[in-house]
């Protein structure tokens, strides 16, 4: 048994403001130094519902514009030309490809052109040559 007297909450309700509270709240608004949402708040209010009012009042067309519908639209895909320029080169063929590797000591050079494809081979090879 609960011997405590309780309010039962109703649950949220919307409030109505007549148009003279609200004209009188946007009034306070735009005086110098004053926080819109102090205003609100010691009225019991949501700030953001001020600011609302504020802003249709300032912005009536915007207040005053229906919220736009969806409308169906069907899109065609079509066509574009673009302007082609010259063609790009063909990359080489991967059996045609070849790494160039120089070696110089004592004076000498040497330039060899080792196949890509076998390239894990020219470093057996240059160990040879630099001994």
């Amino acid at each position: 048994m609960h011997t405590i007297a309780q309010d039962v909450p109703t649950g949220h309700t919307r409030r109505t403001f007549s148009p003279a509270f609200k004209s009188k709240l946007i009034e306070q608004c735009r005086q110098v130094g004053v926080s819109c949402s102090g205003v609100a708040i010691s009225h019991g209010m949501n700030p953001n519902v001020l600011r609302r009012w504020i802003k249709e009042v300032d912005n009536p067309s915007d207040a005053a514009t229906p919220a736009r519908k969806p409308v169906d639209v069907e899109i065609k895909p079509s066509f574009i030309a673009l302007p082609m320029t010259a063609p790009t080169p063909q990359a080489p063929d991967a059996a045609q490809v070849n790494v160039r590797i120089d070696i110089a000591r004592n004076g000498t050079t040497v330039s060899v052109l080792w196949p890509h494809f076998c390239l894990s081979d020219s470093a057996a090879w240059v160990r040879e040559v630099l001994q």
